[in-house]
């Protein structure tokens, strides 16, 4: 049986995009100076390529997508160049944190606070943080609610196991303080973009299919 959220397959992808994806105004002012706002929360888009793949990962990538059925149905999904902290390469990391909180500085920049790490573990540009909760606010697997976050600005844990770094976007507010961080496979809920994306065509005798485009943008639940 098929349970949904489903996780996204990770077959035939060739080439992603993985960014936040913000709607902003820009407010002209009489002195010159451009003013800015943004109209809801940043939200993750994912435009993902896929190559030439063989008929049994095309017939999963058709099968995934037509249970989504268009972008009524959310799917699990991360970011395939990150899927963990990336240093130290190969070596051992924190899959969770003990604590977490975050603060807003004086120039509007989101800290996140982490505790219960490896001591001397680093976070570096790029590196994401998810979150995971239930429905009730307590912390949950991966088919619980999901948020995501990423690191841009570099830290590492102290000997304490704790380590402060700037993030974007924001934990946001739905984000209960029971949630679980943790940084293996960091992902978030997403509906698909139905018309931008498109699944390859099967070559005709062949034992290959033809690439396609999987275009998503996150979903936030509470």
């Amino acid at each position: 049986m098929i349970s949904y959220p489903r996780a996204m397959p990770e077959v035939g992808a060739m080439a992603i995009s993985f960014e936040k994806q913000e709607v902003d105004y820009m407010s002209p002012e009489t002195g010159g100076r451009i003013g800015g706002v943004g109209a809801g929360f940043p939200l993750w888009r994912m435009r993902m390529s896929l190559q030439n793949m063989s008929v049994r990962d095309a017939d999963e990538w058709s099968a995934f997508i037509a249970t989504l059925r268009g972008s009524r149905r959310a799917f699990i999904a991360h970011d395939l160049t990150r899927q963990r902290p990336r240093f130290p390469e190969g070596g051992p990391f924190s899959e969770v944190a003990a604590t977490w909180s975050q603060s807003i500085n004086a120039d509007g920049d989101a800290l996140l606070t982490l505790t219960g790490l490896l001591a001397g573990m680093p976070l570096v540009l790029r590196d994401y943080i998810g979150f995971r909760w239930d429905a009730a606010g307590a912390p949950a697997g991966s088919h619980g609610r999901l948020a995501l976050v990423r690191v841009v600005e570099r830290g590492a844990a102290n000997v304490a196991g704790t380590v402060t770094v700037t993030v974007e976007p924001p934990v946001p507010n739905i984000v209960p303080a029971g949630a679980q961080a943790y940084f293996r496979k960091p992902s978030c809920l997403m509906k698909i973009v139905t018309g931008s994306t498109q699944l390859g065509e099967h070559v005709l005798g062949g034992y290959t299919a033809q690439g396609g485009v999987i275009e998503a943008v996150q979903e936030l639940l509470r």
